[in-house]
């Protein structure tokens, strides 16, 4: 096994709601930091070799960071190894050292792979799973890392029983979620800006990295996403002509130069959650020989033989609202003047909108007031940290704990 310092208890539970990853911007910072995505993927092992793991590298997490795993394939539950700079979560399989084998592998796939149902890569699917040579991972976590990287874990036959990374990386980018105040020429000034953003793969020994074609299916649902459905061809994953979002782009990157694929709509009013589905597949057509840089006869539109190997799907989701009922102090308040005892209805801290229930909309409006846009928030329903002042951090906090998290409101009195 590669060595570890802890491990995770893995797939906490069966349903699990996917943390919506809200940007909050302050007034001298546009840059967007966010704090919660989920995405689950299908990969082939292409490596040449078995496989007997998989590595998830999250650069600028910590384990801290990771609230779910999909561990409903032949590895099982993954740990989670914190290092300088960010944390990894590795699936891998027990080894028996009196038969010096690995308990579980995946074998290699097909020579030519085409799109394949998601149920085909992992145990709760189809009956091909084991030898389909593709597995199903998955991660939902409290931030957005800075980098993620994909890679098989293959036996190293220096030391037997342990694993090394095979040679190159899965070329399967994670989407960055956003979210954004609605537009000020909106007339909807209640819901968000939804805004997804894909990096195509680093360079190495050109200054263009690999070409790769994505092609990108988008749904809106007003039921909140579920983690364990988060699988190719279940029903709420959109896979339907009519839910093409983007039919082709060719993603490459360059040294020194950002390029990357971004989709934003603002959400329809009654939804609350968004679900991209990404299929990513090997740009065969051709490169220049000098820097690699590839020369398609058109980015949005492969001409034959360009489209090479299905690479694999990556299915991400979020959910911007997830009500969290709460009771409603009252004070109650007695003067020696009268025998007359008077209820009043307190301010609930979180519910910005005085509406009885803490959501990502109050959230929304803590951050409209931090800004400094129109807002229904008040010290006592929004001042969530007791500091005298509206922040970006008490939206932060609003709505870690409307999506369930352990968090404390304590408004200003």
């Amino acid at each position: 096994m590669i060595p570890h310092k802890s491990s995770f208890s893995g797939f906490a539970a069966a349903v699990a709601v996917v943390t919506a990853a809200i940007g909050f911007p302050t007034a001298g910072n546009a840059d967007s930091p966010t704090f919660g995505t989920l995405s689950n993927f299908d990969c082939f092992n292409d490596t040449g070799e078995e496989t007997h793991g998989f590595e998830i590298e999250l650069d600028g997490l910590s384990s801290a960071d990771v609230v779910y795993t999909f561990g409903e394939q032949r590895y099982g539950n993954p740990v989670v190894v914190d290092f300088a700079g960010g944390v990894y979560v590795r699936y891998e399989s027990a080894y028996d050292p009196g038969t010096q084998t690995f308990a579980a592998a995946t074998p290699l796939a097909p020579a030519v792979i085409s799109p394949t149902d998601g149920h085909a890569c992992w145990t709760g699917g189809a009956g091909d799973y084991l030898s389909s040579g593709c597995e199903h991972f998955g991660v939902s976590l409290n931030g957005n890392p800075t980098t993620t990287t994909y890679r098989w874990l293959v036996a190293d036959p220096q030391q037997p029983g342990t694993l090394k990374r095979a040679g190159t990386d899965v070329h399967i980018p994670a989407p960055i979620w956003n979210l954004k105040p609605p537009p000020p020429q909106s007339p909807d000034q209640i819901h968000p800006v939804v805004a997804a953003v894909i990096e195509p793969p680093e360079p190495h020994e050109f200054p263009f990295g690999d070409a790769i074609w994505m092609k990108v299916y988008k749904t809106e649902s007003p039921e909140p996403a579920e983690l364990n459905h988060l699988v190719t061809d279940d029903e709420r994953v959109p896979d339907e002509a009519a839910e093409v979002e983007m039919e082709w782009q060719l993603l490459q990157s360059e040294v020194g130069v950002p390029h990357e694929a971004e989709q934003e709509a603002q959400i329809a009013e009654g939804n609350e959650s968004v679900t991209r589905r990404y299929e990513f597949y090997e740009y065969t057509g051709k490169y220049n020989d000098e820097d690699h840089e590839a020369l398609p006869e058109s980015d949005s539109n492969p001409a034959e033989g360009e489209v090479g190997n299905y690479i694999g799907s990556q299915m991400a989701a979020v959910n911007l609202i997830a009500p969290v009922t709460t009771s409603t102090t009252t004070s109650t308040t007695t003067t020696s003047m009268s025998s007359s005892t008077t209820t009043l209805d307190a301010a609930v801290c979180g519910d910005a909108n005085d509406d009885g229930g803490i959501t990502s909309t109050d959230a929304l409006a803590a951050l409209r007031a931090a800004v400094e846009l129109s807002s229904p928030c008040t010290l006592a329903r929004c001042d969530t940290d007791h500091s005298g002042s509206l922040q970006s951090s008490d939206a932060l906090r609003i709505l870690r704990f409307a999506v369930g998290q352990p968090v404390v409101l304590d408004c200003t009195a």
